[in-house]
Parts: structure tokens; sequence; C-alpha cells
């Protein structure tokens, strides 16, 4: 999901890292991270909601405790419905099978509240396909 207030992560890392700053120092807990830059509550239920409209059982839908991530327990078969994509298994020359597809879309309506979605696109070491 995307994470609100991120443009002003720069002015938040000046403020405790700069020495003259009078917030020098005072770092924010996880919490406190997480409170100002999870995404909003809209982001959340729109995407949520756009999930269940389209056939997926709300217990296999999880949010994260910090609410940037939702995890959704799909098929293959699922995902490539939802996302009008492809999922192949790669090998890497070391034998690890690595799951991933070359693209995937999203209803702009819903795209605007997703930063990515796992597992897609992302290639974490080579491949041979």
């Amino acid at each position: 999901l995307k994470q609100s207030n991120i443009k002003s992560i720069d002015e938040y890392l000046y403020v405790v890292s700069h020495h003259k700053s009078a917030n020098y120092g005072k770092h924010w807990t996880a919490g406190e991270i997480a409170q100002k830059f999870s995404p909003s509550e809209e982001s959340i239920s729109t995407v949520r909601n756009w999930l269940v409209e389209n056939g997926l059982v709300s217990k296999h839908i999880h949010i994260s405790p910090t609410k940037g991530w939702i995890n959704v327990d799909v098929t293959v078969e699922e995902a490539e419905w939802l996302m009008n994509t492809e999922y192949n298994f790669y090998t890497h020359v070391s034998g690890q099978e690595h799951i991933a597809c070359e693209a995937y879309n999203l209803p702009e309506h819903i795209s605007a509240h997703v930063d990515f979605v796992l597992p897609s696109v992302n290639f974490d070491m080579k491949l041979k396909h």
C-alpha cells in the first residue's frame, strides 16, 4: 500500500539528525513511525473492498500490524485473474525456483493506493527461464 506523508520523511530525518535542531536525537519509536507513515484508512478499505468484490474470502485478507501491507492468500489462478497477468516459475542456476510475472495490471482506482505487488516482477537473484 502507498504510505502516507512520505514527502515529509526528509524533513523528519533532518530535524532529528541536524545537531542544531531542537529535536536532534529525538528519534521516533516504531509505533510513531507507523502512525505517521502508514497508509490511509481509505487506501486500506479501498483495496480490501476491491479484493472482496472480486470474490476473495475476507478471512484470507490480512492487514499487517503496521498497516503497510495487505497479505492475501490466493491461488496463482486467482492472482492471474485479478491482475490480468501470467505467473511463471523461474529457476536459479542453483536449482531454487522463484515464481514471478513479467507485468501486472490493477484498475486505476486501485493502483492509486498500491505501491507494488509481491510476488511479481521482482527478481532477487540471477535466473534462467
